[in-house]
């Protein structure tokens, strides 16, 4: 286990990073973990400063030219930068979108072949589907009922086709997990369930097969613990594990080699928690793992080396 802790402390070490984003880093890992030095990509390039804070960015080849793409939100729009395929990028086009814009996911919701744009934020969640050019962009919007929401894309019915999940806080407080599964004709049938968990706005939420049964799961990061929702197959969800950790950051991976979903969470403070899945939707007792000096507020899983 020492070995395995020891890589989940370095690479978050690596990848920490403080919750308002204004910059992008990139950097170019070498096969024995060095870096690069990081070439600095201002977000919201020619907007005026306050609009250019963004929690999460998403990637993607929106062109189709087998390059990465970048989608940064910003408070009043989208911005997407059209990789050059050598670490840099073209000028970001900006497209507005109605209110405060957080957290957004690349997936193919109507099955043309080109990514498109699901966004939560402010009093909206929407998809802007894409022509495959990374320029043009079609809005529909599918929810503005909610105080705010964040979501993520999966196949949560089995269909094969991506479809939306959204955490959502109405404007009296109660929380919701939303369901939008793709249909013909870019439309979406929602599934909505109030749910007695609370989150802080916006949550840590990351979706995963954790029962292994080619479902999209979800966990969400809470204000006491993380929970582990699995997909009923019809749009709504099971809870199925709580995971006691304040939660600031998580990531869902399989770290320990057995071909089982894993869960580590950041929690703002010196110490990383670390629980192991069972393949069934259930996880271990959970562990924890000092993080050093490392103020542990954002966490990602992957093989640097």
């Amino acid at each position: 286990m020492r070995e395995r802790t020891h890589r989940v402390r370095r690479l978050a070490g690596i990848l920490a990073a403080s919750v308002f984003v204004t910059n992008l880093a990139f950097a170019h890992a070498g096969a024995d973990v060095r870096f690069q030095a990081p070439v600095l990509w201002q977000i919201g390039h020619g907007a005026p400063a306050r609009f250019r804070e963004c929690w999460e960015l998403a990637f993607g080849d929106l062109d189709r030219d087998g390059r990465v793409d970048i989608v940064a939100p910003l408070l009043d729009s989208v911005a997407v930068y059209l990789g050059d395929g050598d670490g840099t990028f073209d000028v970001p086009l900006r497209f507005p979108l109605p209110g405060r814009t957080d957290h957004p996911t690349v997936a193919d919701f109507d099955g043309d072949g080109a990514l498109d744009i699901a966004w939560g934020g402010s009093h909206q969640v929407g998809v802007l589907f894409g022509d495959g050019t990374g320029r043009n962009w079609t809005r529909t919007t599918l929810e503005t009922s909610d105080d705010w929401s964040a979501v993520l894309a999966g196949d949560f019915d089995g269909d094969g086709r991506k479809d939306l999940a959204s955490t959502s806080i109405d404007a009296s407080g109660t929380h919701w997990i939303r369901s939008y599964l793709s249909r013909p004709g870019r439309t979406f049938e929602r599934h909505s369930e109030a749910q007695p968990a609370a989150w802080p706005k916006p949550p840590s939420f990351r979706v995963c097969d954790v029962n292994e049964d080619h479902l999209t799961d979800f966990v969400i990061g809470g204000s006491d613990a993380a929970t582990v929702w699995v997909s009923d197959g019809d749009g709504t969800f099971t809870r199925t594990a709580s995971i006691p950790a304040l939660t600031w950051g998580l990531d869902v991976g399989d770290i320990d080699g057995d071909g089982h979903a894993d869960v580590v969470i950041a929690d703002h403070g010196s110490n990383f928690t670390i629980a192991m899945g069972r393949g069934d939707g259930t996880f271990g007792a959970p562990q924890f793992q000092p993080a050093g000096s490392v103020t542990t507020s954002t966490v990602a899983i992957g093989d640097l080396n």
